[in-house]
């Protein structure tokens, strides 16, 4: 059996990510981020450490179930890859950029920003 792609690693990493947050399996989303994750929401200081991230989108964002996302696009270079996309969280539609850093054998997200897309809902 051959080892997955780096390709392969950084699709999965981000998809665990994701699925992790949809089914609020907060622990689990936690472990997904680098110590000194940075969280960068729109209109909002940035979050610092996995256990703020945590906290700010539960306290803000758990009660939304409706989300949707655009197929992800990512560049790598060594131990770093940059991951884009689309995300509807309830009405609110936004541009994601994620930092995934290498952490020994493992993609974590080391930064996320989001902001609004400019879509306006009528």
């Amino acid at each position: 059996m051959s080892e997955p792609s780096k390709d392969e690693t950084i699709k999965n990493a981000v998809e665990a990510w994701t699925k992790a947050l949809l089914e609020r399996r907060f622990d689990d989303w936690e472990e997904c981020w680098t110590e000194n994750a940075m969280l960068m929401p729109p209109a909002h200081e940035t979050i610092l450490g996995p256990v703020s991230i945590r906290h700010f989108i539960q306290d803000n964002y758990s009660r939304i179930d409706t989300y949707e996302f655009s197929k992800w696009h990512f560049e790598t270079r060594d131990d770093l890859a940059v991951v884009t996309n689309k995300l509807r969280w309830g009405d609110d539609h936004y541009k994601q950029v994620l930092v995934l850093k290498m952490v020994g054998k493992k993609w974590l997200v080391h930064i996320v920003m989001f902001n609004d897309d400019g879509t306006t809902n009528t």
